[in-house]
């Protein structure tokens, strides 16, 4: 059988109705069906997203990064299972709120990424102090968003001047990545909304690079 593809699953936590949402946007036909491992909490349906009702979970922080694994189905596909963390960050009154508390960002900006293996850095960042992370001007590998999902470093993503779509299936269900960030692009409004779309449970923003003009940013749909 072939596998599904993980990254036509979308996941959105919603902390304050107490579920999660799980989309799907792929090749599957007929019913599919998605458990939270090590729970009793599953939902099954033709109609995408599916809700599952999460009435006690643990929420995912930089303190306390909990995750849970999604076990995804569909006849005529081996199973996929997709890591995600109950966790929401949005922007009210010009501060940052993680899980509905505001949050002061510590972050550290870095041009490039090394040699360093991807836990050491990310545990070096989160030794220092810091809870925030910045990568300027290139995309994160997987090894280092598992790193931060896993020790609870909250990231910020690069993404080209066209928001890239293949980009943002690949890494918005990481919990660690709270914050897109696009490049330069001839229409910023039109960027942004396309990368809304595609995700809109997260913080998008332009031009945070640039000095000319202000930084303009989305709000998530809460």
């Amino acid at each position: 059988m072939p596998p599904l593809d993980p990254h036509a699953f979308y996941i959105q936590p919603d902390l304050r109705r107490k579920r999660v949402q799980i989309g799907l946007t792929s090749q599957a036909n007929g019913p599919f069906r998605v458990s939270i491992d090590r729970t009793t909490y599953a939902a099954e349906g033709l109609q995408s997203p599916l809700a599952i009702e999460m009435p006690e979970f643990t929420p995912w922080s930089p303190d306390a990064p909990h995750l849970y694994t999604a076990i995804c189905e569909c006849d005529g596909h081996e199973p996929v299972r997709i890591r995600f963390g109950m966790r929401e960050c949005t922007i009210k009154e010009n501060r940052v709120h993680f899980n509905n508390k505001a949050m002061t960002l510590r972050g550290v900006v870095l041009d490039s990424l090394d040699s360093v293996p991807a836990r050491e850095l990310v545990g070096k960042v989160k030794s220092a102090g810091f809870n925030f992370l910045r990568v300027r001007s290139t995309a994160i590998p997987d090894p280092f968003l598992d790193a931060a999902d896993e020790l609870g470093l909250l990231v910020c993503c690069e993404l080209d001047a066209t928001g890239s779509e293949a980009a943002l299936r690949e890494r918005r269900n990481h919990p660690s990545v709270v914050l897109w960030s696009i490049g330069e692009s001839p229409d910023i409004d039109a960027t942004l909304r396309h990368v809304h779309q595609i995700d809109p449970g997260r913080v998008v923003v332009s031009s945070l690079d640039t000095v000319e003009r202000a930084a303009r940013y989305m709000r998530p749909y809460q």
